[in-house]
């Protein structure tokens, strides 16, 4: 499978909201469950991250983002960085809050 071509998305997925669900209408995102958000401060979708973010409130989703301000995109890759801990702990964190919210 050539995984280069997956990341090439055709003309037509650049308007399906399955692809950018900054795409999706109200309709669409009533009754989602609660979403956790994580972004990194330098990271080519971050802005994506956050506006996902304030889509979802505005659609009265409730919503958890964590920022980690200042680090790239895949710095969890180096285990001896703090905030990498920081991450795992945050990531954990959000699956539980989200399971406690849908229990």
């Amino acid at each position: 499978m050539d995984f280069a071509t997956l990341l090439r998305p055709s003309p037509a997925d650049g308007q399906s909201s399955v692809v950018n669900p900054l795409l999706a209408n109200n309709d669409l995102l009533e009754g989602m469950p609660p979403a956790h958000i994580m972004v990194c401060g330098f990271d080519p979708v971050h802005d994506h991250g956050l506006l996902c973010h304030q889509k979802l409130l505005n659609s009265r989703i409730t919503v958890r983002l964590n920022v980690f301000a200042g680090y790239p995109r895949s710095f969890r890759r180096i285990p001896s960085l703090k905030a990498s801990d920081k991450w795992d702990e945050d990531m954990i964190c959000g699956v539980l809050w989200a399971l406690a919210l849908n229990a």
